[in-house]
């Protein structure tokens, strides 16, 4: 996907496992904690149908990792800016791929700034 992430587009964060939902399919924050290459991957939706969101993150994320798809949390690209983060689009694993970035490597800010995304990402649609 080309050109630049707008801040309305919507971002999917993939998830493969249950421990990342409440019962009521709430996001935790641990779903959007960052990873050691401070990097969090995140896939653009725009233009595509629900299946076609599934197929994404079965055959880029899921399947990679050898784990099954539980479900996915949505947040606007907005909301991770509000959070003094950004969104870098990437080419790989696949053209709608981006990451992220901007996180402070400071365990308790990142946590701070992963729970005020997961409570912007709501409820997680499930597989």
């Amino acid at each position: 996907m080309e050109g630049p992430i707008a801040a309305d587009e919507v971002l999917a964060r993939f998830i493969l496992d249950r421990s990342q939902l409440r019962a009521d399919r709430s996001v935790k924050h641990n779903a959007f904690m960052p990873p050691p290459s401070a990097k969090l991957s995140v896939y653009r939706i725009v233009g595509l149908c629900d299946p076609e969101v599934w197929q994404l993150g079965n055959e880029y994320v899921a399947n990679i990792r050898g784990k099954p798809l539980v479900g996915r949390a949505e947040i606007k690209a907005l909301e991770v800016t509000n959070c003094d983060l950004s969104v870098e689009a990437t080419t790989v694993p696949h053209p709608r791929h981006a990451n992220i970035k901007g996180w402070k490597g400071d365990t308790e800010k990142d946590r701070l700034t992963a729970i005020k995304l997961a409570s912007k990402a709501g409820t997680a649609k499930l597989t």
